[in-house]
């Protein structure tokens, strides 16, 4: 289980073009690794280190199970995998 941390961005996006939609990231004490034999030691391993982990709100509202990612070393490349997943249609709030 990945210890989250605070919250450091959060914003909406529209899911399929339409649906409005959350997301945010999330500062973390921990990041899973692949499981995978085939990988190497480092990657295959979950590890304690600093990250981020990208949270999904459900399409429409209702809940925060949408997703969790924890593979973001930095702000900056969890940013940019939202701005990929969500076709550049995320708003981030104010800070």
């Amino acid at each position: 289980m990945v210890a989250l941390g605070s919250i450091v961005r959060e914003g909406s996006w529209l899911y399929a073009g339409c649906t409005p939609a959350g997301v945010r990231i999330r500062a973390t004490v921990a990041r899973y690794g692949t499981g995978d034999y085939q990988d190497p030691p480092d990657v295959r391993e979950d590890a304690e280190a600093p990250g981020f982990a990208i949270e999904w709100e459900r399409a429409g509202g209702g809940g925060w199970d949408g997703g969790l990612s924890t593979q973001y070393a930095s702000i900056e490349d969890a940013l940019d995998a939202v701005a990929e997943a969500t076709a550049g249609t995320v708003v981030w709030n104010s800070q």
